[in-house]
């Protein structure tokens, strides 16, 4: 993918805007909307409907219709934008609409160039009976609907309407005038303009179910004027869910077609264009050079882009999400698991709470110093099943291997069975170290990266692998006194930090050992591990957890010193000074050896063929 390294800039949930690249297709869409919009407002007002579901890319279609539209040659319609979302008051909606609507009507023919004093006399007046008729429906919506305020039903609210409208008469010093007389004379006006306008209201299925039903009424009752037209967006299903709550009917989607002469919708993007364009952008901020990492990031996004890239929105989230935190873990991570749990994580918050807490007890199970109960992993088996929505016994199997190739000792094939328990499974010791050298997710030294931008306390560092290193090439008696510094350095539940670094040393999972680097290592154990500030936990059966992790490097050790091994291991026993490491060597090496004698013994006499079985060790 790209090799840029410039810090990533967050997007946000913005709409593309009007010079902005398509990448989905809008442009010819909104070119004949345009089209038919600008024909529209000449002929007369109407309302219509721009559907489509959270995140469609509404905002972004609108941008390139008002785009289109500024740039037909003349007469072209006005264009006026009208945001109620970002009002937040109810009582506001009328008055603000109608102040932008004045507003607009009054800079029209100066914004044209066509301008007479006679023009803009009128745009002016007209703008005026505007702001009184706002000012009316302001008086009169704490005494009544929007939807009754041009035919005012039953004596009481009627007095109350007329209440309000004295208080607004004496307050504006204006005089007062009938309602409907002073809608008709604006009906007039615009007709006379012969300026038609074309009114967007987006983001409507944002507002409350109230406010949403004040708007519908808005553009069907109080405000329908002509050579207005108005452009509506919405998801249908809130917005008629919101109408059936307010007015309390039961067919929201009838009502919804009773205010909208025609509705158009976002068109579905093309299969895999939401994919391809995540894909693009992410290329933008982040690097991988390795062909087979690439190789596993494309697959992921176009096997799981499907379900987690559902919309514009959903990848504009996804990426910011991604472009937030790779700056910080860059280098860290590896790129396809992070995309992969950052799916997860915006799409399935209580499956990715479950992932942390597995991975940081696998973590803990990998230092074989804990042990998860039978019951822990039933009950956590359970909680894995209830999110997948899963049942047990289900006859239809159900196959998530994606789980299994990001996270340690899981088993995902036959979830809906009782008697199957497919996590907290053994991971062998060279997958793990595969892990920890790729820096995967199921790597106990990185998983922290993934949720919290660090490492888990228990890892080692990097700088003490180097540490490590430095002093094993100076020799023996710099290495002992790092040996002796983070062995007293608790990891938490892995142990010490010591016994964690030469678990790793041992799994191969950092650089190679030189010959005399590896001599030193075995010189230093063989001097320190009797220390008592190194042994404060013994297990009762085992002895020394530090002591088992040393016993363990000696294969890594004897591979990096080849032929010289048996000479090296003759020195540290005649010269080293932790004598109880040294002699619980011998006895763990004497009985080895003498299992091995008795099992090639046993095997060359027939005994077990004889028990047609065969013994573990050699």
């Amino acid at each position: 993918m790209g090799n840029s390294t410039n810090q990533p800039i967050l997007q946000g949930d913005r709409p593309l805007a009007p010079d902005g690249h398509d990448e989905l297709g809008f442009k010819d869409l909104s070119r004949v909307l345009a089209e038919a919009l600008s024909r529209r407002s000449a002929q007369g007002g109407m309302t219509i409907g721009l559907e489509g579901r959270w995140g469609s890319g509404k905002s972004s279609l609108v941008n390139l219709i008002v785009q289109e539209l500024e740039q037909l040659d003349e007469p072209r319609p006005t264009v006026l934008k009208f945001e109620p979302w970002l009002i937040g008051n109810r009582d506001a909606l009328i008055t603000s609409f109608f102040e932008e609507l004045a507003r607009t009507i009054a800079g029209i023919r100066k914004g044209r160039g066509d301008a007479t004093s006679a023009s803009v006399q009128a745009a002016e007046d007209l703008a005026k009976k505007l702001r009184l008729y706002a000012g009316y429906l302001g008086a009169l919506a704490p005494a009544a609907s929007l939807a009754s305020v041009l035919n005012i039903p039953g004596s009481e609210v009627a007095s109350r309407v007329l209440k309000g409208l004295r208080s607004f008469s004496k307050e504006s010093k204006v005089e007062r005038k009938p309602l409907v007389e002073l809608k008709v004379d604006i009906e007039t006006s615009l007709k006379s303009m012969n300026a038609p306008i074309v009114v967007f209201i987006d983001d409507v299925d944002r507002l409350d179910p109230g406010e949403i039903t004040e708007i519908l009424r808005l553009v069907r009752s109080v405000a329908d004027f002509p050579n207005v037209t108005y452009v509506l967006c919405y998801d249908p299903t809130i917005v008629s869910e919101a109408v059936q709550t307010t007015i309390n009917i039961k067919e929201g989607v009838s009502y919804l077609e009773k205010i909208f002469q025609m509705t158009a919708r976002v068109p579905a993007p093309e299969p895999f264009a939401l994919r391809r364009m995540f894909e693009r952008r992410l290329s933008e901020f982040m690097t991988i050079d390795d062909r087979a990492k690439a190789g596993r990031l494309a697959e992921l996004i176009d096997v799981k882009g499907g379900a987690f890239l559902p919309t514009p929105r959903a990848v504009n989230r996804t990426l910011d999400a991604l472009r937030f935190v790779y700056p910080t873990l860059r280098g860290k991570i590896d790129e396809p698991d992070l995309v992969w749990i950052t799916f997860i994580r915006l799409n399935s918050p209580s499956l990715f709470d479950w992932i942390e807490r597995y991975l940081a007890s696998m973590a803990a199970v990998s230092s074989g110093r804990v042990s998860v109960t039978k019951e822990s992993i039933k009950d956590e088996f359970d909680q894995l099943r209830e999110i997948l929505e899963i049942k047990a016994n289900d006859e239809k199997i159900r196959k998530l291997p994606d789980l299994a190739d990001y996270l340690p000792g899981v088993d995902t094939y036959n979830l809906n069975r009782d008697d199957h328990m497919p996590i907290y499974r053994l991971v062998g010791e060279p997958d793990r170290a595969r892990a920890v050298a790729n820096k995967r997710l199921s790597s106990p030294d990185h998983f922290r990266y993934y949720f919290a931008l660090t490492i888990p306390s228990s890892a080692p560092r990097e700088e003490e692998f180097r540490e490590f290193f430095t002093a094993a090439e100076r020799g023996k008696e710099p290495l002992k006194s790092f040996l002796l510094s983070k062995g007293t350095v608790s990891a938490g539940p892995m142990g010490t930090r010591l016994e964690v670094i030469l678990d790793r040393i041992r799994t191969g999972s950092t650089e190679a050992l030189s010959p005399i680097a590896a001599k030193a290592t075995l010189f230093a154990l063989a001097d320190v591990l009797d220390e008592p500030e190194l042994l404060k936990e013994i297990d009762s059966f085992l002895g020394p957890q530090l002591w088992r992790e040393a016993e363990l490097l000696l294969p890594r050790l004897k591979g990096a010193l080849v032929g010289d091994f048996q000479g090296a291991i003759v020195e540290a026993f005649a010269q080293g000074k932790a004598l109880g490491w040294l002699t619980d060597l011998l006895r763990h090496e004497t009985l080895r050896m003498a299992a091995t004698v008795i099992s090639v013994s046993l095997r060359r006499n027939g005994f077990y063929r004889k028990l047609n079985w065969m013994p573990s060790f050699p």
